[in-house]
């Protein structure tokens, strides 16, 4: 850390003044692991400043690791408040590492995503974060993705975190009716 902390006010000012919403978050995600807790709630304020819902979601996703236990709650609205189903997504990932009874509500948010690529990169991000009492219902989402490539690469990503999966995936894997596809999600979920 070269900044010192006495510093950290006018650095998290400077980042303010970032007009750029994508450098923003960018800025504030690693800038944050050096600010002291006290300054998290201004921390906060910036997120809640960003009008861009995916750049929000990039902020709250990673910063949710430095938050203090405090903050926890508020940074759970914010990321509630996102209307972009995708980008809900991806930052209640983030809180479920933190706040395990979160990963529920980050399934059914996955569910509603529309864009069926959307909700299989969600998924697959969301994976490692699923509690095992979960699992099957993950497994579900993906049995009902109607496009069998996509259905492939999230097997493969599910597998890769939750290899207690692997019996169910292999039944997915048999409905797959082309080749290519089907060869593919066997391949992930042999690894």
């Amino acid at each position: 850390k070269y900044v010192p902390e006495e510093l950290m006010s006018e650095a998290l000012e400077i980042v303010r003044s970032i007009q750029n919403e994508s450098f923003l978050a960018y800025t504030l995600i690693g800038l944050a692991k050096y600010l002291p807790e006290v300054m998290m709630g201004e921390v906060l304020t910036v997120i809640r400043s960003i009008q861009n819902e995916c750049s929000r979601a990039d902020a709250l996703r990673e910063l949710a690791e430095y938050m203090p236990e405090k903050l926890i709650n508020e940074v759970l609205a914010l990321a509630r408040s996102i209307q972009d189903e995708y980008s809900r997504a991806l930052a209640l990932r983030g809180l479920a590492k933190y706040v395990p009874e979160v990963a529920n509500e980050v399934l059914t948010v996955v569910r509603s995503i529309q864009n069926e690529a959307s909700r299989i990169d969600a998924l697959i991000r969301l994976a490692e974060y699923v509690p095992e009492e979960l699992m099957n219902e993950a497994l579900e989402i993906v049995r009902f993705l109607q496009d069998e490539f996509p259905r492939a690469s999230a097997l493969q990503g599910l597998t890769a975190h939750m290899p207690e999966i692997v019996i169910e995936a292999l039944d997915v894997v048999r409905s797959i009716r082309n080749e290519s596809s089907r060869a593919s999600a066997l391949r992930g979920v042999a690894k």
